[in-house]
């Protein structure tokens, strides 16, 4: 595992490179651990990879793995009235600030088919999914 601490903000393509290298990790079945504006979020996209951020973490089996989406996946997957997506447009878009929207999703939405089931499963509860939006540059 390597940590970077830069310290400072750090540039447009110093953010590019590190999204392409834990890009390449995840694609490949690993686990990135990337900072956010919130906090931090540890990333997987195989089963494999979603068990070991559980054992990582000791997160019980039982509370769902949150999802990383912007605008585009929330007003494609997640299931809202008007007056949610309005809400939800006011705080990301208007304010630029994170949210975290549990709800309704579709599933059958193919950018949901690209994960592997056991990832998937472990990112839901029922007919929920935890979306977090707008949490930073990467």
């Amino acid at each position: 595992m390597q940590l970077i601490d830069r310290g400072t903000e750090p540039s447009p393509d110093v953010v590019l490179m590190d999204a392409h290298k834990a890009f390449q990790i995840i694609k490949g079945g690993g686990v990135a651990v990337l900072p956010f504006n919130v906090s931090y979020a540890i990333f997987g996209h195989t089963a494999r990879a979603v068990a070991r951020i559980y054992e990582l973490k000791k997160r019980p089996p039982t509370k769902p793995n949150g999802v990383v989406g912007n605008w585009n996946i929330f007003s494609e997957v997640m299931v809202t009235t008007e007056r949610d997506r309005e809400l939800v447009w006011c705080i990301t878009q208007d304010h630029d600030l994170p949210l975290s929207v549990v709800a309704p999703f579709r599933r059958e939405h193919e950018w949901l088919q690209t994960a592997e089931y056991g990832a998937l499963r472990r990112s839901t509860k029922g007919d929920t999914m935890d979306l977090l939006l707008n949490a930073g540059a990467l």
